[in-house]
């Protein structure tokens, strides 16, 4: 334990910063990663760990994120870069350990990843565009368009990211070419399509964004939303007919709260969580690692997080009504929910750094979207 009266900058040092928490298929082991700062590079080494009821060091480093389990739990695939080369490779590694094989390689930065089946998976790429006699050690940038700069990222302009498509054997498809910016994604449990969230306009409209499906292999994608709300974060029922989304109307701009829905690919809304908070973690915090804010509906129920004043805590939807599932005087960074209910999250309170914890299913419950009044506030329309 660190006394906080004996903090100093070598102490940061020492500190290590646990992030995106990932439980396996049988709700047993959990994969996530581990930050510790490097004082001679003046950055951060990133490792992926794991928790199989002893916690140990499982890949080498030392730029390693993202891992995410196969369909059967036997491999763990995630993104890793190298100082020798530009560019990231999207790497796998067997779950009872052994040496990692890089898959393929991008010039450019895998943001994110998720299995599409056992053999295939789905990336999002954020794709730089060459320009012509453009220098790369020109100290001047010639910008066209807002907004250019992010924290963490430097220069944004010029760079969209797309969807690939990529197997196990290494070959790569993009699926999108999309002028907008794509957030997030999502593949359906079937493999048949993938639905991802784009803003269609930065510049103009930067607080508006659109849920779109792509049929995998079948033309272009299907516009779910109409160009007026905010959507968030976006999941896929287990049968692949709906998909749990948080949604802004932006009525008071970009303070309003996101709600949460159910929709079908037709895109007939209904809404299940009417609760005027934050949907995710909204806490600032300079002392933890990246952990994604995500929505995962299980036979169980459809779980996600919300913030209330300093605490973020997670809830579930199950049987028409909202519960809170983790509670306590916590802020949740992140979490996971296996398919048997076993949920994986990580947590700081007021005196701790994020810890990680397991918590088992205690019985058996077969969900489903009851549209009773009495629990919640129902409505169904079309954005």
């Amino acid at each position: 334990m660190i006394r906080m009266n004996t903090f100093s900058s070598k102490t940061f040092l020492r500190l290590k910063f646990a992030g995106d928490p990932q439980i396996d298929p049988s709700g047993n082991r959990i994969a996530f990663t581990l930050s510790r700062s490097n004082e001679k590079k003046d950055g951060y080494d990133k490792f992926i760990y794991m928790y199989d009821g002893n916690l140990f060091q499982f890949t080498k480093g030392p730029s390693d994120s993202s891992p995410r389990w196969s369909p059967d739990g036997k491999e763990i695939a995630f993104i890793s870069a190298s100082k020798d080369e530009k560019g990231s490779n999207l790497m796998s590694i067997r779950s009872d350990g052994g040496e990692a094989v890089k898959i393929t390689h991008f010039d450019d930065q895998i943001t994110d990843l998720a299995w599409l089946n056992s053999n295939e998976l789905i990336l999002s790429v954020a794709l730089k565009a060459k320009r012509k006699n453009e220098d790369p050690k020109d100290d001047v940038h010639e910008i066209e368009k807002i907004p250019f700069w992010s924290n963490g990222e430097g220069f944004t302009y010029d760079v969209k990211v797309q969807l690939y498509l990529v197997g196990k054997n290494g070959t790569k498809k993009c699926l999108t070419k999309e002028k907008g910016d794509i957030f997030t994604f999502a593949p359906s449990p079937d493999g048949k399509n993938v639905a991802f969230v784009e803003a269609l306009d930065l510049e103009r409209n930067p607080l508006v964004s659109d849920l779109f499906v792509l049929k995998i292999g079948f033309g272009e994608p299907k516009k779910i939303t109409n160009s007026n709300v905010a959507v968030g974060n976006i999941c896929w029922s287990p049968n692949s007919k709906e998909m749990a989304v948080a949604i802004s109307d932006l009525k008071h701009g970009s303070f309003t709260n996101e709600r949460l829905w159910i929709t079908n690919l037709n895109g007939n809304f209904t809404k299940i969580c009417d609760v005027d908070l934050a949907k995710g973690n909204s806490i600032n915090s300079d002392s933890r690692g990246s952990s994604p804010n995500k929505i995962f509906w299980r036979d169980s129920g459809i779980y996600f997080m919300m913030t209330d004043g300093p605490l973020s805590k997670i809830y579930k939807f199950f049987d028409g009504k909202v519960s809170e599932i983790i509670n306590g005087d916590r802020s949740v960074s992140g979490f996971n929910v296996a398919s048997n209910g076993n949920i994986a999250f990580l947590s700081m309170n007021f005196t701790s750094l994020d810890e990680l914890y397991l918590q088992k299913r205690k019985r058996k419950e077969n969900f489903k979207v009851k549209r009773s009044a009495k629990f919640f506030n129902f409505s169904s329309r079309t954005f």
